[in-house]
């Protein structure tokens, strides 16, 4: 017999554009067609609820200082050493960071509107 999976309803949480503060406190692979992205999960530290935001880079074996996964990390102080292998999640679980966020129309449905981590915003919290 399978696990029941309870959810609870609870109202849409309207994330004010701006520089919020939170936390990463996980990763999750994701798959999309054929392209593999890695989405950072970041909790709010100073909104009510403490909403999660995804943010996704693409998710490939070698991580250059160009790449989406690359520029986050070294903008969290990673430094850049070429043919070292490093654990994605031990370094970015828990990390204080700031970031921008911007309120967009979904492309399917302009009425809704989503928030969104700005590209390259975050950064280490001061």
């Amino acid at each position: 017999m399978e696990e029941p999976n309870i959810k609870t309803w609870v109202k849409s949480q309207t994330i004010p554009n701006g520089v919020h503060n939170g936390e990463i406190i996980m990763t999750e692979p994701r798959v999309y067609g054929e392209y593999k992205y890695l989405d950072i999960v970041v909790k709010f530290t100073e909104l009510e609820n403490n909403p999660e935001l995804k943010y996704g880079v693409p998710n490939t074996d070698n991580i250059s200082e160009n790449s989406k996964l690359g520029r986050l990390l070294i903008a969290l102080g990673i430094k850049f050493e070429e043919n070292t292998d490093i654990d994605v999640n031990k370094i970015l679980i828990g990390k204080k960071i700031s970031f921008q966020v911007l309120n967009k129309p979904s492309k399917k449905d302009p009425m809704k509107i989503y928030a969104n981590i700005v590209e390259d915003s975050i950064s280490l919290q001061n």
